[in-house]
């Protein structure tokens, strides 16, 4: 079965390469019936539905891969990127902090979370994320500033006074 559903994946790829993006999708979606638990198939028919806009489809197919392979941390960042896209940024957040406990201190992860949470004005997040980083690399002193200037524009004086306790400590 598993032979099989390579050489329809094979001939989707194929078809890709011809631009017959209909007979790919048919072929991979063939591929994964034979296969369903392939992150290849599963990602092929991401990129494809990425590809043509059709992001509901790409993000159950990520879905099925996080599912699959929770500690993938590029599914996982791809994930989170077509959630924001489709303005779901409480979903977003949770891939993030899943994959987080994979990656604890990744950079890529912790930041993005920040951009996410500064877009909700999540204020008080947004100050632990940014006291995660700081505390993953004290060279990024740039997050100090911001930890302040944030503390101080929102009114969260004390959370700031206590970040900054903490990570003098």
């Amino acid at each position: 079965k598993k032979g099989e559903a390579y050489e329809y994946f094979l001939k989707g790829e194929y078809e890709i390469l011809k631009k017959n993006f209909r007979n790919a999708d048919k072929y991979y979606i063939k591929a994964l019936s034979l296969s369903p638990d392939s992150p290849t198939i599963l990602q092929s028919l991401v990129d494809l539905k990425s590809y043509q806009g059709k992001y509901p489809e790409a993000i159950q197919y990520l879905e099925k891969i996080m599912e699959l392979e929770p500690d993938n941390k590029d599914s996982g960042l791809a994930l989170y990127e077509l959630y924001i896209h489709e303005g779901d940024t409480i979903k977003a957040e949770l891939v993030l902090n899943a994959i987080l406990t994979y990656y604890p201190g990744d950079h890529d992860i912790l930041f993005s979370r920040a951009n996410t949470q500064f877009s909700n004005q999540n204020w008080s997040n947004l100050l632990k994320t940014y006291r995660d980083i700081y505390s993953s690399d004290p060279e990024q002193d740039n997050i100090l500033i911001k930890i302040y200037e944030i503390g101080l524009s929102t009114g969260n004086i004390a959370s700031v006074r206590e970040i900054l306790w903490e990570l003098k400590a």
